[in-house]
């Protein structure tokens, strides 16, 4: 029996990738729209673009490591790594606690406490502000287990996933919402690393199809946003479920192709170089801190501007 690599080699790339592109939405996202202006504050197109793109996957990517990473864990350990108690009990110390924690914190520091005690504890529990995020993986983790306990099988699975990513603008208690959007992704990068073969090569023409398929994608998702409207039954909840369908199956086409770019070009990186070895880590930390510190260069423009 082979024995499984110790290191997700793969995942190093696009570890730099995550966070170039996150500090980036985070330096451009206030002229995207995503925040609440400051006054007199100068709107930049060029910006604008930079922060839309850096945020077209980004979080779907996230979600897809994390599952990546799961499947690893699984494919490794076996059927123990599902086990409800090391699994739901652990991942539950692991996000939902410190979700709650960090969410007091920020509500106390920065927010206050404003609204009722009912209402104030379900946000806590809901994830205040970015800790949102952390609910929402956890029910990806929960979804994942569901669906390996269940037996069900993996195409089944994924077009079940990709019908609830289609419509969960539906709105849902505790982060489920976000999750039945989420977890597609979460799944996808679960299987791929459960089922890995360490033989099989990406052919380089697949960032190609990633670039071309990202590209349009996001240019129909920016149009859509701005100037789609839809009056297909004349009913206004009937169509606007249309159009927020419309809009999901684009955003996830989007984010799909992004990660597949991302995912194609890291095992490239991988494969044409010596990364596979301590080295070759050791090296490619000292190339991804100098770009970190070149490409911080347009994010410190940006805050200059403000």
């Amino acid at each position: 029996m082979e024995k499984p690599q110790q290191f997700l080699y793969e995942v190093v790339p696009i570890r730099l990738f995550l966070i170039v592109m996150l500090v980036f939405y985070h330096a451009f996202a206030i002229f995207t729209g995503a925040w609440k202006p400051i006054a007199g504050y100068p709107e930049i197109p060029g910006y604008a673009l930079l922060g839309n793109l850096s945020y077209a996957c980004l979080l779907e990517t996230f979600v897809f490591i994390s599952g990546y990473v799961f499947g690893y864990q699984v494919r490794v350990k076996g059927d123990t790594a599902l086990s409800a108690k090391k699994l739901l009990v652990k991942k539950f110390k692991r996000l939902i606690i410190p979700s709650i924690i960090f969410s007091i914190a920020y509500l106390l520091i920065i927010k206050g406490f404003h609204d009722s005690l009912l209402t104030t504890s379900y946000q806590i529990l809901c994830g205040v502000a970015h800790m949102w995020f952390l609910p929402m993986l956890f029910w990806c983790f929960v979804i994942v287990w569901i669906i390996e306990k269940l037996k069900l099988k993996k195409n089944i699975a994924l077009l079940v996933l990709l019908a609830l990513s289609i419509i969960s603008f539906i709105p849902l208690p505790l982060r489920l919402g976000a999750a039945l959007y989420y977890a597609v992704f979460f799944y996808a990068g679960y299987l791929i690393q459960k089922n890995y073969k360490t033989d099989k090569k990406l052919p380089k023409a697949t960032i190609a199809i990633g670039i071309a398929g990202f590209i349009f994608f996001f240019i129909l998702k920016g149009y859509l946003s701005d100037k789609c409207t839809i009056q297909l039954f004349g009913i206004n909840l009937l169509d606007k479920a249309l159009r927020l369908s419309l809009m999901s199956v684009v955003r996830l086409s989007c984010a799909s192709f992004g990660i597949y770019l991302l995912y194609s070009i890291s095992k490239i990186i991988v494969s044409s170089s010596q990364l596979s070895t301590r080295g070759g880590v050791e090296k490619f930390d000292i190339i991804k801190r100098k770009l970190l510190w070149g490409l911080s260069l347009p994010a410190v423009c940006a805050q200059i501007n403000l």
